[in-house]
């Protein structure tokens, strides 16, 4: 055995770590353990890049640890604003508007809306509080003698947890992907759902146009992608196709790491992000969606539902897709009386966030169909969305642009039963809102019979 002379100091230095030799161990071994101890402390020749490797790990975990706290402080700070966007009064009392921008009438009509909500407020407080005073509870330590009077007063441990994140949601567009998947040149299913069951639901229209050849396309890129055709239109947004799409795709087989893939209009991804939503209690999602209302509306959102017989999209959750993928080139394909649909959300935007817009579609004199207008048109419309739904996405503040006009179009499709089309009769919704209460709508007078011109060009007669 070949052992490597040590320095009196070294010799020092290990036996203070190591202690004194052992009394029962022959010499030559306790000369092997101090050896190796001195290999593992970096002092032997052979023992290269030791010294380098602990400075290496120990500046890793320095790293993690100045990580770790960086994360609680933005825990705190998650969690403060989590509860200011959860604080109801506080969003009820201010607008996103300041009150100085307003005219006279609005500023009247504001002022009604918060005397209302404050009265309403007031006498459900008052209610509760003579409710609670009509109990008449004993001291502490009395006997429970049941509900009501004489009751004794019931007390808890309170204990809590803090669920959610922030979740990032791709929004990318390009032409060509939906007849050519396999050609693209980005990621559009995770290589980590490479095992797993892939879903596609389309509809009759759209399984017509598109269904074999997408489909195909993802097959090649060695996914196991099934297709599930359902009906067009609201047909497929009810409470029985969703049970019968659960029901299937969870006989057929499934996983955690399975995704479900909505080629279709606002519809189709209405449906299959709320069957994506339930579950495995939620697995991923990806959008492509293939109508203009779509493309700058339905789809780009975390809101996936279906209707009830009370109403529209009354049963749903909020869950966000892993990606979503719009092909301006499929438009090609779309009827032409489905425009006003797309054209009717495109027009709501540019009339509440983008002037910029507003001209351009005042400016275009050429055909709708036009692909690069239509692209341009549906970048810019993606964006204004994005951007509400990224610092408010319940709709509290902001955001409730984006359901601007849905309130009575929604109303409206619902008695009618469905020969409406919501494109068209959210924007009923939005000329009788542009007039607003008592004739002042977001511009005023001026501005309301503005947006009516605007809307009605946008959606017809």
């Amino acid at each position: 055995m070949t052992t490597t002379t040590m320095t009196a100091t070294t010799m020092a230095s290990l036996s203070s770590k190591l202690g004194d030799p052992l009394p029962f161990v022959p010499a030559e071994f306790e000369a092997f353990r101090m050896n190796y101890a001195k290999y593992r402390l970096g002092a032997v020749e052979g023992a290269k890049g030791e010294i380098g490797q602990r400075q290496s790990e120990a500046k890793l975990y320095d790293e993690l640890k100045q990580a770790n706290l960086a994360l609680a402080k933005a825990k705190e700070k998650v969690e403060e604003l989590t509860q200011t966007t959860r604080d109801l009064e506080a969003i009820r009392k201010t607008y996103a508007t300041a009150d100085d921008c307003l005219d006279e009438t609005q500023r009247a009509s504001r002022d009604e809306i918060r005397k209302d909500i404050e009265a309403r407020q007031q006498a459900r407080v008052c209610r509760v509080e003579k409710a609670a005073e009509a109990i008449k509870v004993p001291p502490k330590g009395g006997l429970f003698k049941g509900k009501g009077k004489g009751a004794q007063l019931i007390e808890a441990s309170t204990y809590h947890f803090t669920t959610g994140a922030p979740v990032r949601t791709e929004v990318l567009v390009a032409r060509g992907v939906v007849a050519r998947p396999e050609d693209a040149t980005f990621e559009i299913i995770p290589k980590s759902s490479a095992s797993s069951p892939v879903f596609v639901f389309t509809d009759e229209t759209v399984n017509s146009l598109y269904g074999e050849r997408f489909v195909k396309g993802l097959t090649t890129l060695g996914y196991d992608v099934r297709k599930i055709v359902v009906p067009d239109g609201e047909d497929a947004k009810t409470l029985e196709v969703f049970s019968q799409l659960a029901d299937h795709v969870l006989s057929v087989g499934i996983d955690k790491h399975s995704v479900l893939i909505s080629l279709g209009g606002g519809a189709v991804a209405n449906v299959c992000g709320f069957v994506a939503s339930t579950l495995h209690r939620g697995v991923g999602l990806i959008h492509f969606p293939t109508t203009l209302l779509a493309q700058c509306d339905a789809a780009i959102s975390h809101k996936q539902a279906v209707n009830a017989p009370h109403g529209k999209n009354l049963v749903g959750s909020y869950y966000a897709p892993l990606k979503i993928i719009v092909d301006p080139q499929v438009l090609e394909t779309l009827e032409d009386w489905l425009l006003p649909d797309g054209f009717g959300e495109i027009v709501k935007h540019a009339l509440c966030q983008d002037s910029v817009l507003l001209r351009m579609l005042d400016d275009h004199d050429g055909d709708l169909l036009d692909l690069d207008f239509l692209e341009k048109t549906v970048r810019r419309t993606i964006e204004l969305k994005c951007e509400v739904i990224d610092v408010d996405p319940k709709e509290k503040r902001e955001a409730v642009v984006l359901i601007y006009g849905h309130e009575l179009g929604h109303a409206i499709e619902t008695v009618s039963h469905g020969p409406f089309f919501f494109g068209g009769v959210r924007f009923v919704g939005v000329q009788r809102g542009a007039v607003g209460r008592g004739g002042g709508g977001p511009r005023g007078a001026r501005g309301a019979r503005r947006s009516e011109a605007r809307v009605a060009a946008a959606v017809g007669p």
